[in-house]
């Protein structure tokens, strides 16, 4: 019951995923399918790249599927934030000014980061 909220496989903050280690894998997980062109990637990266690209900084900074949201499930499933080493802060959009954030407001961060891009 302490998880019962989560939906989300490996979803603990202190967990890195294979492909934000730079790190290859000798066996692969599932069987290869010679029809998908795709990797295996938590995103596409040309997705990423565009988000990355995006210049509405005030919506990005208030989305669930970006670090906000992210952040959130971390606090509210697992009541910590990433630790400072974490690939999240990395590989979202705006993580650095995030992990500032978060090293200043700690467990409200989410809250006080996004009123604050609401009001623009």
């Amino acid at each position: 019951e302490r998880y019962s909220n989560e939906h989300w496989v490996a979803s603990h903050p202190y967990l890195q995923p294979c492909d934000a280690r730079g790190v290859r894998l000798g066996t692969p997980l599932a069987p290869h399918n010679p029809w998908d062109s795709k990797q295996w990637r938590m995103v596409p990266q040309e997705n990423r790249k565009r988000l990355q690209n995006d210049e509405n900084k005030a919506l990005r900074m208030q989305e669930y599927f970006l670090l906000p949201g992210y952040l959130f499930r971390c606090l509210f499933l697992y009541n910590t934030l990433p630790p400072s080493w974490s690939w999240a802060w990395s590989w979202f959009p705006d993580g650095a000014e995030w992990y500032q954030a978060a090293q200043q407001y700690q467990e409200k961060v989410v809250s006080v980061v996004t009123r604050q891009y609401a009001r623009q």
